[in-house]
């Protein structure tokens, strides 16, 4: 493949185990931007000391992990790449995976492709919907509405189309706004199923009650906050096009109350922030109207 293609990996407190595994993919082609959102003075740029084709950029959390996707971006764009994968320290990069997924890339001439993915903590694998005009359901075929961050291949050129990514997130739903966007301009999401990423999401663990699963994912309470804060703020946003992601969102936030009720600790402060986060939304969208 002539094409060039760049990894943005973003570190927050990272451990020697997640430096070690990313720095197990410089043997690819592709080219390497580390972007630290460590908020904290550090000496993480010592571990990549002896690779001089890795590029090492201290953010220190600044626009959260959009912050840190969109600098990745801008340099991967100065050095004329033609596509990006993004990945946060958490996922466990399989053999081959750079390789299948650029095949698959090119067999279906994607825009924007993720893998499979399977959380270690819950044992089960990331479902793929797409909207419905009052709902959702389960993908029929190799496209999504939805996917995660971490995993994901980019088109450089569809990536400035939409926009990047919306700092003001920060954080959780970021990808979730990219890929309504991408929605909106009619840019297809595939996914590759054939090609498993095992990923963390918090410390999910898994439960039965009243015979409906729930999983827990034992976020900190500003976690929490940015979860239901940016989960609804797009509700609200895309509301006019996009109803079904509306209802959507509204399980999800059900859900996390009920996981925090539940089983998980620190239950008051929780609920507060995630009320908090409500209100914080709607007062969000009127800002931004």
């Amino acid at each position: 493949m002539s094409k060039k293609f760049g990894v943005i990996y973003v570190l927050y407190y990272p451990n020697q185990y997640q430096v070690k595994e990313i720095l197990k993919t410089t043997k690819f082609n592709g080219s390497v931007c580390v972007v630290d959102n460590t908020p904290v003075n550090n000496n993480n740029s010592n571990y990549f000391d002896n690779y001089p084709d890795v590029k090492y950029i201290d953010n220190k959390n600044s626009g959260g992990i959009a912050g840190a996707f969109n600098l990745g971006f801008q340099y991967f764009i100065s050095i004329s790449c033609n596509m990006v994968f993004t990945f946060d320290q958490d996922s466990i990069i399989p053999d081959r995976y750079f390789s299948e997924m650029l095949n698959y890339y090119d067999k279906y001439n994607a825009k924007i492709l993720c893998p499979n993915f399977y959380d270690t903590n819950s044992n089960t694998f990331g479902k793929f919907v797409k909207l419905t005009k009052f709902g959702y359901a389960e993908s029929n075929d190799n496209t999504t509405h939805f996917c995660i961050s971490s995993g994901m291949l980019i088109d450089i050129a569809t990536y400035i189309e939409l926009g990047g990514f919306d700092e003001g997130l920060i954080i959780d739903h970021v990808d979730t706004d990219f890929a309504l966007k991408a929605l909106c301009e009619n840019v297809k999401i595939y996914f590759c199923k054939e090609v498993i990423m095992e990923h963390q999401i918090g410390n999910r663990s898994k439960h039965e009650f009243l015979g409906v699963t729930l999983k827990p994912n034992h976020h900190n309470k500003l976690r929490k906050y940015y979860i239901v804060r940016n989960g609804t703020y797009l509700s609200f946003k895309y509301f006019s096009k996009y109803k079904g992601y509306f209802f959507l969102n509204v399980n999800r936030v059900i859900h996390e109350f009920l996981c925090v009720i539940l089983y998980e600790k620190d239950k008051l402060a929780k609920v507060f922030y995630m009320a908090k986060a409500i209100l914080a939304s709607i007062q969000l969208f009127i800002r931004k109207k």
